[in-house]
């Protein structure tokens, strides 16, 4: 007999690839990528270079990089929620009898109530030196809120997209110290909604084929950004910048709607012989193009600490005063990361938080 584990996991992973797009199921602010050094470096990024991941955050910090080639990067997170809930559900179809399985079951549904389960899984090759950068991207995102066990909309309502395309930028020095940068996004998404119920979820059986998919929808979007390296305190190297993204707004029919934001961010970047060392501050979404009135949700606090010569970074911060924490460690054309970190998810702070892990694996050069 097969788990319901089994059957649930492979649920996830289905929907996943067939994407959705539905009834929104929580608050939180959308991004078409985020990278394990942005996610672990407490969501900054407006004036954080150097590094290919720019190209998502703000384009005209692509200046003066290194040629680098991700071939392969496959990216998996998943949040604590849905740890919990396989969990639970593994320990309810180990018990032989049906009735007794659909009893435990659907105490599971009931101590998860109100919880959201959160799967992301993408790839982003990439090409990037001195001020250019292309990408594609391919990610499958699942976010499933378990409702009480006979709810109409299902006891777990399962939401889930899949996003293809391409994205090319570049920057451009206007003046001494200050750099332009343009980027265009392409992207096609599919998107899916699931509403099972206890029978089905019960049901060691059931068919977790996906239901009927709608079209697919096209659509495509600008970012613009300003970089200017202020001309004191120079050994500090420090920066700020402003950024326009998803100019036109992305998916702007759909409940998970990619909103334009306008961002502001500084850092600094000390110059030191023994450690490569980056501390940001971003105000994400001064337009208010998401809707809420959060001020503490759009403040982002990074570092990061490069040493021997970067092939090991330890990252940290606060995104929207939620701790995030990360480390990378490159060899020759093999890097790791494992990033950690917090994210809110409901209309106000501290509604509802959520705890996310995410690991990528990357064969090139970096």
């Amino acid at each position: 007999m097969k788990r319901i584990l089994t059957a649930s996991t492979t649920a996830l992973l289905v929907l996943a690839a067939a994407s959705v797009q539905a009834a929104p199921v929580n608050y939180e602010y959308y991004h078409l990528y985020d990278s394990p050094r942005v996610s672990a470096m407490g969501g900054t990024g407006v004036a954080v270079g150097e590094e290919s991941d720019a190209l998502w955050t703000n384009p005209a910090n692509l200046a003066e990089q290194p040629m680098q080639l991700e071939l392969i990067n496959p990216l998996v997170e998943v949040n604590d929620n849905l740890k919990l809930f396989a969990n639970d559900l593994n320990n309810a179809a180990n018990n032989p009898d049906p009735n007794l399985r659909t009893t435990e079951t659907t105490k599971v549904v009931i101590a998860h109530q109100g919880e959201l389960l959160h799967l992301r899984a993408a790839v982003t090759p990439t090409v990037a030196w001195d001020n250019f950068a292309v990408a594609a991207i391919g990610k499958a995102q699942v976010d499933a809120m378990v409702h009480n066990p006979f709810s109409s909309a299902g006891a777990v309502e399962i939401n889930s997209s899949l996003d293809a395309g391409a994205i090319v930028g570049a920057s451009f020095e206007l003046t001494d110290g200050l750099r332009l940068g343009v980027a265009g996004k392409f992207l096609q998404r599919q998107w899916l909604h699931e509403a099972v119920t206890m029978a089905q979820l019960s049901d060691p059986n059931y068919d977790w084929s996906p239901g009927t998919t709608s079209e697919t929808v096209t659509d495509s979007a600008f970012d613009v950004g300003l970089a200017y390296k202020l001309p004191f305190l120079t050994a500090l190297n420090p920066k700020v910048a402003v950024s326009a993204m998803n100019i036109t707004n992305l998916f702007d029919d759909q409940t998970r709607k990619i909103p334009m934001t306008v961002n502001a961010g500084v850092s600094i970047h000390p110059e030191s012989w023994a450690a490569d060392l980056v501390l940001a501050a971003d105000y994400e979404d001064i337009t208010n193009g998401y809707g809420d009135t959060s001020i503490a949700k759009r403040l982002h606090l990074g570092a990061e600490l490069g040493l021997m010569g970067r092939h090991l970074l330890l990252r940290g911060g606060l995104n929207g005063g939620y701790p995030t924490a990360g480390a990378e460690v490159r060899f020759w054309i093999m890097t790791v990361a494992a990033t950690y970190y917090q994210t809110e998810l409901g209309g106000y702070a501290g509604q509802q938080v959520d705890t996310r892990y995410m690991v990528q694996a990357t064969l090139g050069w970096k």
